[in-house]
């Protein structure tokens, strides 16, 4: 997710009759704000004799691979944080990063980049990554969410277009991308011999999915990544999130029940012509309160998803799924 993410500080007003929710969403986004806390904390979790995860709740999670290849880190938090992660990788004796690959281009998993870069390690990411990083915009619909574009040091210096596979450290690592998801760069990194994998912001653990609709994010894709790590993992791979605590394969199936089940219910509202306080006062999202938090998190997931399902995605594609049917469609 970015940095400061573009969700509202207060709950969802009732009063807007507009059938389309992009109106309204400007009269409550009026300012950006962190969507967990700001913890400036990190730690490091070991899943393996030379991984570690670094990770600390609002802070992107680093998937961090040691050995005598150097070190290899998948992102790379922020400017503000990345000394923190530096610091918990002198903690672990970790060798010199060689190594960064960006799972998207937000800059609270890119900025941290630039420190890497100038010590001579290569970044890595999907061939989009550039081009969003490179933006300057603003995205009135979503708060005046403004989007600065990144410090040229933090780069990416090495791009792939579909897949990029690795030997480091004695294991395989290989790159994914999965088209318009969270973004329309993201890259799941997949360490098949260590039973681990790194999905970024396709899955955030214990809060609400964000899908960035103004960089290619899209529904769709969100369940299809999912669904890819759901293919390649057994219920011993550990699932490192963007955000949150590490997970499990059954608890990124819950997420996946839960992100499919709000935005199927939403879908079929919108359908029948309903307007963003219906949707709301609904309550679709609060059968999963366990896995998002707080009633104004749920409402921001409401909100986010309306704003796609009328002006980016395809609601018919979504009532057209059933839980039960797409998870039969899974290899497993």
């Amino acid at each position: 997710m970015p940095v400061r993410a573009p969700i509202p500080t207060t709950e969802l007003p009732m009063t807007c009759g507009t059938p389309v929710g992009a109106l309204c969403l400007l009269a409550f986004l009026a300012s950006p704000a962190p969507a967990q806390q700001d913890v400036m904390v990190m730690r490091a979790e070991r899943l393996g004799p030379n991984l570690a995860a670094i990770s600390g709740f609002a802070n992107g999670n680093i998937l961090v691979l040691t050995g005598p290849d150097g070190t290899l880190l998948v992102d790379a938090q922020s400017a503000r944080r990345v000394g923190l992660a530096d610091s918990v990788l002198t903690s672990l004796g970790a060798p010199p990063v060689r190594w960064v690959i960006n799972t998207h281009y937000h800059s609270d998993h890119t900025e941290g980049n630039a420190l890497f870069r100038n010590r001579g390690a290569e970044i890595i990411g999907q061939e989009q990554l550039p081009v969003q990083m490179a933006k300057d915009t603003t995205i009135a619909a979503w708060g005046d969410w403004h989007r600065t574009p990144a410090d040229p040091a933090a780069m990416p210096t090495r791009t792939f277009r579909d897949t990029l596979s690795l030997y480091v450290n004695g294991q395989r690592v290989i790159i994914t991308h999965i088209p318009s998801a969270h973004t329309d760069g993201d890259a799941i990194v997949w360490l098949p011999d260590a039973n681990v994998i790194h999905i970024g912001d396709l899955f955030e653990h214990l809060a609400p999915p964000f899908m960035d609709w103004w960089a290619g994010g899209r529904l769709a894709g969100m369940l299809a990544g999912v669904d890819w790590a759901l293919a390649h993992s057994d219920s011993a791979t550990r699932i490192v999130p963007g955000h949150g605590p590490v997970g499990t394969r059954a608890e990124l199936l819950a997420y996946r029940r839960m992100l499919l089940g709000v935005s199927r219910d939403i879908a079929t509202q919108v359908k029948a012509g309903a307007t963003l306080e219906e949707a709301q006062a609904s309550q679709p999202a609060n059968a999963w309160q366990s896995q998002l938090g707080s009633q104004r998190r749920m409402n921001e997931l409401v909100a986010l998803l309306y704003l796609g399902l009328t002006q980016y995605e395809s609601a018919e594609m979504l009532e057209r799924l059933s839980p039960r049917t797409a998870e039969a469609t899974l290899p497993w």
